[in-house]
């Protein structure tokens, strides 16, 4: 990164550029994993409107890494009520973590990591959590980076 990237909350003006990083992100989720076929995203209303209802939300926080203006990730989380089987009474989870492709590997999605733990303190969440696809290396890496540990794995089959 040439200048340091700053971590804000997403706004309105924010939602086109993080719509085509969340587009980028489910390209690559449906060329690597049957789980998410590319049809149902676009059947589920859109990246756009998968932000607005995400900003609308106060469960959900979305957080922008920028430089300048100009948005190079985000990072989608929603604070929840934790199960009863956790030692937490709230927690965060971490849906999507998306690098711009010209800022990957230069840091930005340590700092969303880093700012995701600060909002989930300020939410009074006690455990943060995240589900990676197996096939995706960089963000086990990223997460086991930052003192985040394998709990268990979620298995899926879907049903017609």
């Amino acid at each position: 990164m040439s200048q340091e990237a700053t971590i804000t909350k997403m706004t309105e003006e924010d939602i086109p550029t993080c719509a085509e990083l969340m587009r980028f992100s489910w390209d690559e989720h449906t060329q690597n994993s049957n789980l998410m076929p590319r049809e149902h995203m676009l059947r589920a209303g859109g990246a756009e409107s998968w932000a607005e209802r995400m900003l609308a939300d106060p469960s959900y926080v979305v957080l922008c890494a920028k430089q300048g203006d100009e948005v190079i990730g985000f990072m989608s989380t929603q604070i929840t009520d934790a199960p009863g089987y956790l030692k937490a009474d709230k927690q965060l989870y971490i849906i999507d973590i998306v690098t711009a492709k010209s800022a990957q590997h230069q840091g930005v999605a340590s700092l969303l990591v880093k700012a995701a733990e600060t909002e989930a303190k300020r939410a009074g969440a006690g455990i943060i959590l995240s589900d990676i696809y197996p096939y995706n290396q960089a963000s086990k890496n990223l997460f086991t980076k930052h003192g985040h540990s394998l709990a268990y794995e979620v298995w899926h089959k879907y049903l017609n």
